[in-house]
């Protein structure tokens, strides 16, 4: 077993903590034999793996979390080079590969990597749906909109908050036919939202995560 061995002149006995990361921290007196340290160790084991389990579940419990299609991963952070990755999922894990270890050098790989996933998913989706719809527009872009995840223009252009990245499928799903129905009523009339029904029977639960997570998506 590993642990970190302290002697304290002051000790008199064996003492045996596990810290908050897990480590083993054993604090003996001046000139304790190693075997006294063993048979102690020994003798404390069960005691010892239920708090290091414990203290590993806990710092899992405090990692940070990062949102991607509706689902959590808890965010790792690697300084080792990966060429061509800025993020990698495994399992229930998000690698992060930034540039340095500051704080700010983590966010903008995220965020980067989000933005880029979002041209990715969210463009195609639009398109996918606008054909559903038969319905067509001019443009399509993407921004960091503070109060809107979209908007329609009188002259057919969409716009799309990126971070509707994070959230779930059929919530990005429900924003898009959203602002596609408005290419055909610009209102919010009862045709509209006939419209919206149409292809989102489910919509008003949509909309209601999106309005209870929302704020969660901006941070």
């Amino acid at each position: 077993m590993e642990y970190i061995h302290k002697v304290h002149p002051r000790s008199r006995t064996i003492k045996i903590r596990v810290d908050e990361k897990g480590s083993v921290i054993v604090t003996t007196p001046p000139r304790t034999p190693n075997f006294a340290v063993q048979k102690f160790l020994h003798e404390s084991e069960p005691w010892i793996m239920k708090h290091v389990e414990l203290a590993k579940k806990n710092q899992h419990e405090k990692k940070e979390k990062v949102m991607y299609l509706g689902k959590q991963y808890y965010r790792i952070v690697s300084l080792t080079k990966h060429v061509g990755k800025t993020i990698e999922i495994v399992g229930n894990e998000m690698i992060v590969y930034p540039v340095t270890s500051s704080d700010a050098s983590i966010a903008r790989a995220i965020e980067r990597w989000q933005k880029s996933q979002a041209e990715q998913y969210l463009i195609k989706k639009v398109h996918d749906l606008s054909k559903k719809m038969g319905l067509s527009f001019e443009s399509i872009s993407l921004r960091d909109q503070k109060s809107r995840w979209g908007s329609c223009s009188s002259a057919k252009r969409l716009q799309f908050n990126w971070r509707l990245i994070q959230a779930p499928p059929e919530v990005i799903e429900y924003v898009i036919i959203h602002e596609l129905a408005h290419l055909q009523e610009m209102n919010h009339s009862k045709k509209f939202w006939s419209l919206v029904t149409t292809y989102d029977r489910e919509y008003l639960m949509h909309r209601a995560w999106l309005r209870k997570h929302g704020k969660e998506l901006h941070s």
